[in-house]
């Protein structure tokens, strides 16, 4: 997650109020167009991100985080957070199977790029 990703980039809900309690995060990501270790070390929540990352973790007791700098970068910023991997769900029932793409697509997920030309998005 990044600075204003809600609800500047993507607002997920006129009003996440009425809800917050019961979302729980899966997996906790960090996008910046420069992915270096530093970049880890030096970055900074807004107070008004800090207030979503810290309810968040609220919910579950921590953020679980893809990877380790992530977690110590939550937590140097006062959010509960631990490494967990990075998630990955799988059906039983599918695996092994032939692919059959779907006839119609109905929904498309967004994540935030990591390159600096896709900032505009």
């Amino acid at each position: 997650m990044t600075n204003d990703v809600y609800p500047k980039k993507f607002k997920l809900s006129e009003d996440l109020e009425p809800m917050i309690d019961k979302m729980f995060a899966v997996g906790c990501s960090f996008q910046h167009w420069l992915p270096l270790h530093s970049i880890y070390k030096e970055h900074n929540y807004d107070e008004k991100t800090l207030v979503l990352l810290r309810r968040l973790a609220a919910n579950d007791r921590v953020l679980p985080c893809r990877d380790d700098l992530i977690a110590e970068m939550l937590n140097r910023n006062g959010v509960a957070s631990s490494y967990c991997g990075d998630l990955a769900l799988y059906d039983g029932d599918i695996i092994g199977s032939k692919f059959e793409p779907p006839s119609k697509v109905k929904s498309i997920a967004v994540t935030i790029q990591h390159k600096r030309k896709f900032l505009s998005q």
